[in-house]
């Protein structure tokens, strides 16, 4: 299991190329802050072994804010590295001030919301996924 807790793309893993996980917020076509209103962007290049992604955010109240897969859907693959892709959907910001912390979970299947969930359980890590968190402000 890989846990990335650090804004800095270059970071290496051992035993494997790190995924590409860049995450900002976007209003009126450029780069903004996470307020009220505007688009949380995301990119992402998945590990060959690993090529299905999810994506939720944990808010500074706790609120977990499922983006990708949607309810009833299982994962879907994302471009593999080297490759990477800026997801075709954002997301509309809301939630407190405060970090916002942005999970991307990568798995060598396809998985529902609630098997994933199971896999990761209440402390966010299991050695069949890669787990990659980036922080973000809101205001």
């Amino acid at each position: 299991m890989l846990l990335v807790v650090t804004p800095e793309p270059e970071f290496k893993s051992r035993g494997g190329p790190t995924p590409l996980v860049q995450v900002r917020c976007i209003a009126d076509r450029g780069p903004t802050e996470c307020a009220e209103g505007a688009t949380l962007a995301v990119e992402m290049g998945a590990p060959a072994d690993r090529p299905y992604a999810a994506l939720f955010r944990l808010t500074p109240d706790g609120t977990v804010v499922w983006m990708k897969p949607g309810a009833s859907e299982s994962s879907a693959k994302v471009a593999t590295l080297p490759a990477s892709e800026l997801l075709d959907e954002g997301y509309a910001w809301a939630g407190p001030s405060g970090t916002h912390r942005v999970y991307a979970v990568f798995s060598a299947q396809p998985l529902s919301r609630d098997a994933r969930k199971e896999k990761l359980g209440t402390n966010l890590e299991s050695p069949e996924l890669t787990v990659v968190v980036r922080s973000l402000e809101g205001r």
